[in-house]
């Protein structure tokens, strides 16, 4: 059996024609740096009280993501020297609801082994 040499752009679009996703590069850091500027925005930018009722309803939804989220806006917050006590408050309250959401031993298998 003997093999053909293909180029790139033939491989990707054979690819492409067979349906095949390519997976997606993984973000730089600056790209990173971005996306949580922009998350941190969005909790700083309306009162504490508001940034806690988002991260509440974040927190019952998907505890896991909130979390990271909340630590990496609270990471940029002190690279960036930004108070807001407030905020921070919530943020710490927030993801103190969502360790005790993950920690919790989940119904129904008390009885597995």
């Amino acid at each position: 059996m003997a093999t053909e040499q293909v180029t790139r752009q033939d491989f990707e679009e054979a690819l492409r024609e067979d349906e095949i996703q390519q997976p997606k590069p993984e973000p730089t850091g600056a790209q990173v740096f971005t996306q949580v500027e922009a998350e941190l925005n969005k909790y700083l930018g309306s009162s504490a009280a508001d940034c806690a009722s988002t991260l509440d309803c974040a927190v019952a939804n998907h505890p896991e993501t909130t979390l990271a989220d909340i630590i990496h806006c609270l990471m940029v917050m002190n690279h960036k020297r930004i108070e807001k006590k407030a905020h921070r408050a919530a943020m710490l309250k927030a993801a103190r609801k969502a360790l005790t959401i993950i920690g919790e031993f989940p119904h129904g298998t008390e009885n597995r082994n």
